[in-house]
């Protein structure tokens, strides 16, 4: 018997979106400090619109929550993404938390891609302040543990394992953005890939 394979990508007609404000500015958050943040997008266009936070894009560590929540009964999940009618609007929450100890002001970006390939961007702005007790510290559960290195008040890097003590991740920074990121094969515990940022 034959099968046939299709490959391909849906592509959904352009539409256009507004937001008021695309810079959220926390001010001073201290260290190990969760701060909030939400707002609306709407759909300006004509079209339906597809919405979904690039959440492979985000590499940095202090996006502790997000999520898209329906303002009316038109927003609903449409595969991987949130469809919306025409002239609706999204409701976008989330939390920051700081990690990264005393490395001051930070300017760090969420991309929002819709109806396929266009990209809305949102800035999250503001101070970490403030510093770990300890330049070692681990947070853990039964899912995995993470641990943090910190040098002079500042995070440097962060090691992820499975519950099984495997490693998975080591992410390396400067001030409060990743430079470096190592990831492990889970079958052998060999380096995978090697990112430069």
């Amino acid at each position: 018997m034959n099968y046939l394979h299709v490959k391909g990508e849906v592509v959904h007609k352009r539409t256009s979106v507004e937001t008021k404000n695309k810079i959220i500015d926390f001010g001073e958050i201290k260290y190990d400090s969760i701060k909030s943040f939400q707002f609306y997008v709407y759909n300006s266009g004509s079209e339906n619109l597809y919405f979904n936070f690039d959440s492979y894009g985000y590499r940095e560590i202090d996006l502790l929550t997000i999520e898209l929540i329906k303002s009316s009964d038109s927003l609903k999940k449409y595969h991987y993404n949130t469809f919306n009618l025409p002239y609706d609007s999204i409701l976008i929450k989330g939390e920051i938390i700081n990690k990264y100890g005393n490395t001051g002001g930070f300017l760090h970006t969420l991309n929002f891609i819709y109806n396929s390939h266009d990209t809305l961007k949102i800035n999250l702005a503001g101070k970490f302040i403030g510093q770990a007790n300890r330049d070692k510290i681990i947070e853990g559960n039964s899912t995995g543990k993470q641990v943090y290195h910190y040098f002079d008040e500042k995070l440097i890097q962060k090691e992820l394992f499975s519950h099984s003590n495997k490693p998975q991740k080591i992410l390396y920074f400067k001030n409060s953005n990743c430079c470096r990121l190592i990831q492990y094969s889970w079958e052998n515990n060999s380096i995978e890939k090697e990112y430069i940022y």
